[in-house]
Order: C-alpha cells, then structure tokens, then sequence
C-alpha cells in the first residue's frame, strides 16, 4: 500500500521564563500540517489531519544536580475525511469506506533529572 504522503511543515512558538534561580515556567504553540494530500489517501490505520498544539509545563531545580519538570500538552484536530473507493486497484479486494474520523489528544510528562 502507497501512502503517498508529501513533505510538510511545523511551525512552533515557544517562551520560558525563569523568575528564580529554582522555577522555570514554559509555553507553547504549534501547527503540525498533514502529510496526506487527500481523503482518498487517509487510511483508517492513520486518520491524519493538521493539528494545532498548545502546550505548558514548569521546572523545579532542588539542588544544581536534582530538577523535576512537567508539561501538558493539548492537540486540535480537524475532523479527517475518508474516502476509499472500490475505483481504486488497491482498495477493490478490502471494499469501500467513507465516513470522517474526529479526535483530540492530552498528552502529559513529567522528568526528574539527576545530575552526576
């Protein structure tokens, strides 16, 4: 199966801001474009669509070798149209789909960083 994808850009804004020598505070922004030029080329395995992020996260340093970090992120997405056509060579065998796909994603890390 061909994906036919096509190269892509992201573009991303971000700050950090220290007001101590302990706390650091992070913010961000993306837009992540889609690799897939068409609904006839999503897939149900990879229902991609651009996405747009904001981001924040913050810093605590204990000591110069011991820091905890946090973030959370939240993911836009555009609903993802879907449409495979049994036209199609490579989709006459599996059948035809069409429909839309319709998602977010939370995403949250923490780090302890230990310095030695």
């Amino acid at each position: 199966m061909t994906t036919g994808w096509d190269d892509t850009f992201r573009f991303s804004l971000s700050a950090t801001f220290t007001p101590t020598n302990s706390w650091t505070f992070r913010v961000g922004t993306a837009y992540d474009q889609t690799p897939t030029p068409n609904e006839r080329l999503i897939t149900p395995r990879i229902p991609d669509n651009d996405r747009f992020w904001l981001a924040i996260g913050a810093g605590y340093k204990f000591t110069d070798s011991l820091m905890f970090n946090l973030g959370y992120a939240h993911l836009f997405f555009d609903d993802a149209k879907i449409y495979k056509s049994v036209s199609n060579p490579e989709d006459a065998v599996r059948g035809g789909l069409r429909g839309k796909f319709s998602g977010k994603a939370d995403i949250v890390s923490a780090e302890l960083q230990w310095v030695f």
